[in-house]
């Protein structure tokens, strides 16, 4: 007779956890926009997508007015949320000083946003009070240093923050598919 031990139960448990969450695949855009709750004001965000090919790449085109700079002393709340049977459900929060998080997850997302702005933002994540346009972007999940991602439709909603005042919030949702494997 066969009976199952903590490892045979862990490894199954790992197994199917994997089909919902594993390597950052690829992540196909399907919208982006303000959260419901965007204050406006002083960070403003117009954000568009524009479909390149037939298996849903995307360029992001963002103008970015800001009468306060965003520096180390922003910070910001990440609400990653997985759609299932019930609607959408919280994956997980994280909540960090924006800058330190930006050079820490996304260097190489820094450095493409760099190359195509106008004016020039810094080769360090900051910025001055002012009007900033980036066009014709494309970021692939490579791009991001993120360990895991969860499978299906996605959606994270980002609000920043100074001081304990909601400054802006947007949100990006698509769909998160798993890593091709090459054999």
């Amino acid at each position: 007779m066969y009976s199952l031990t903590a490892i045979h139960l862990l490894s199954l448990l790992l197994l199917c956890d994997s089909q919902m969450m594993g390597p950052p695949g690829t992540i196909i855009l399907d919208a982006m926009g303000p959260c419901e709750n965007n204050p406006g004001g002083d960070v403003e965000f117009n954000l568009n997508l524009q479909t390149i090919d037939s298996k849903g790449g995307k360029l992001l085109s963002v103008n970015v007015s800001t009468k306060v700079p965003i520096d180390d002393t922003v910070t910001y709340f990440a609400n990653l949320l997985k759609w299932d049977d019930n609607g959408w459900t919280t994956v997980t929060t994280h909540s960090a000083n924006f800058c330190a998080d930006v050079m820490k997850f996304a260097p190489r997302v820094w450095k493409l946003v760099k190359e195509h702005s106008v004016p020039e933002i810094p080769a360090r994540c900051s910025l001055e009070p002012g009007d900033y346009k980036v066009d014709n972007l494309r970021a692939a999940t490579s791009d991001f240093n993120l360990p895991v991602m969860p499978y299906g439709k996605v959606k994270i909603d980002i609000s920043l923050s100074r001081g304990g005042k909601l400054l802006a919030c947007f949100y990006f949702d698509g769909v998160s598919q798993k890593p091709t494997r090459h054999f």
